[in-house]
C-alpha cells in the first residue's frame, strides 16, 4: 500500500543528542501529516530513538501521483506500527 510517511526525531535544546520523547514525536509527527491521507496510520518508535508515522494514500492521491511518475506508486520500506484510525493532530 503506498503511503505518506514522516520520520520526526527530538533533539536537545543545543542539538547534540537525540531525546527519547515518543509522546512528542507521535504528536509533530501525526501534525505533519494532516490533510493528506486516509483514514488508517501506522506509528513506530524505534530502538535509535526515531519515530515513524505512516498515512495510506486516498485513491485522489495515489492516481494522482501515478498520473506524475514513470511506474506505479509503491509502498514505504521499513517497519511499521500496528495499524489503527487516524489519530487527530493535537497542538
Amino acid at each position: 500500500m503506498p503511503v505518506w510517511h514522516v520520520s520526526v526525531t527530538v533533539r536537545s535544546p543545543d542539538n547534540q543528542r537525540l531525546r527519547r520523547e515518543p509522546a512528542l514525536a507521535e504528536r509533530e509527527g501525526i501534525a505533519l501529516l494532516t490533510g493528506v491521507g486516509n483514514d488508517h496510520e501506522w506509528w513506530m518508535f524505534s530502538p535509535n530513538l526515531v519515530g515513524h508515522v505512516r498515512v495510506g494514500l486516498t485513491d485522489a492521491e495515489n492516481t494522482a501521483i501515478d498520473a506524475c511518475v514513470l511506474g506505479p506508486v509503491l509502498a514505504d520500506a521499513g517497519e511499521s506500527g500496528p495499524l489503527r484510525r487516524r489519530s487527530k493532530p493535537r497542538r
